[in-house]
Formats: C-alpha cells, structure tokens, sequence
C-alpha cells in the first residue's frame, strides 16, 4: 500500500508539472490501486491529465483507460457548466452593484495545467459591500438563508452557491482580526 502511495505521489508531481519526467516509479504502478486513491481524492481528472502524457506501455490497462476516461470527460463537462454558471453568477452580482471575485474552487482552477481537470465543486464568491448589505439583497432574493459567519447560501440555481463576506477566516480570534485587517488593505488590488 505504501509503495502505491508513493507511486501516486511520484506521478501527481507529474500529472500537475511539478515533475517535468516521467516517475520510473510508474512503472511498478497498480493502476486500480493508484485509480481508488485517485477516486478518494477527487483526483481522477488530474491524473488522467498525466496518463494521457503516458507512452502507451506505461498506461493503465485498455478496461480501466475507457472508464478513467468516461469519468475525465464528466469532469471536464462539470467544469464547463461551472466556469458558465460563475460568469451568470458575477454578472448578476455586478449588475446589482456588488463587486465581486470568485473563490476557491473555479478559482483556483485556473492554476491548474488543465483548468477543466480539477474535480469541480460549487460556486464560492466574495462580494464587497459589507455583510448586512450582503444579507439584505440575500434576504429578498432567497428568505430565510442561514448566515454563517464568512458565508451563505444562496440558492437561486441548480449549482450551489456561497455568497461569501470575507474571503477566509482562522479560528484563532488574534489571527483572524490580523487577516480581516488585511483583506480590507489589499481588497481593491
């Protein structure tokens, strides 16, 4: 088991370009093995990123191929109907007068080689305007969302949605000012 761990480690460095050569690893790799870590991890589209960068002696056997390839292509649609939806969702917000920035998750895909290969979640945005204003339009367009306190939720389409009032947050009260204090300095940048 260990061994497969490394091997999945060796080959996502290479699968996200962190590792410009093939792992010579890979080639004691249990593809079922290295696709059930894959699959736990939300990283089955990463790592098919890389198999497709593979020599075909190196590849996972034709059966596993097919289905690593089926459930790549579903990311890949997933990503698209999300990165659409995100567009919806901040022209929306910009029209009613909220500056915004999406976060994490479609965000962070753009980091990505492939930004359509990351396993896709929901839509997190960050509005400027302060949480009462926030909470307000929130209110009247969605009663009743339950505040949290750096997001809600705003159900308004088939994709999930936060509407976050801070970026993040640290559970430490001390860091946490720090960091708020510090969002509100770089927020225009």
């Amino acid at each position: 088991m260990l061994k497969q761990q490394k091997i999945f480690f060796d080959f996502l460095r290479f699968c996200i370009g962190s590792a410009k050569e093939i792992p010579d690893s890979l080639k004691e790799a249990d593809w079922k093995e290295l696709y059930r870590i894959a699959q736990k991890q939300a990283l089955l589209g990463v790592l098919f990123y890389g198999i497709r960068r593979l020599p075909k002696e190196l590849a996972p056997e034709q059966q596993l191929l097919m289905q690593w390839m089926v459930m790549a292509e579903q990311i890949r649609k997933q990503n698209i109907k999300l990165f659409q939806d995100s567009v919806k969702v901040c022209q929306n917000f910009e029209n009613e007068g909220f500056a915004n920035c999406i976060l994490k998750d479609q965000g962070n895909a753009l980091l990505y080689p492939d930004p359509y290969m990351r396993t896709p979640g929901d839509i997190d945005i960050y509005l400027s305007g302060g949480r009462r204003k926030i909470m307000k339009y929130v209110e009247r367009v969605c009663p009743n969302q339950v505040m949290r306190y750096h997001h809600v939720d705003f159900p308004v389409m088939k994709t999930a949605i936060e509407v976050h009032f801070t970026p993040s947050y640290m559970f430490c009260p001390i860091n946490n000012r720090r960091m708020q204090k510090w969002f509100k300095e770089v927020m225009g940048e």
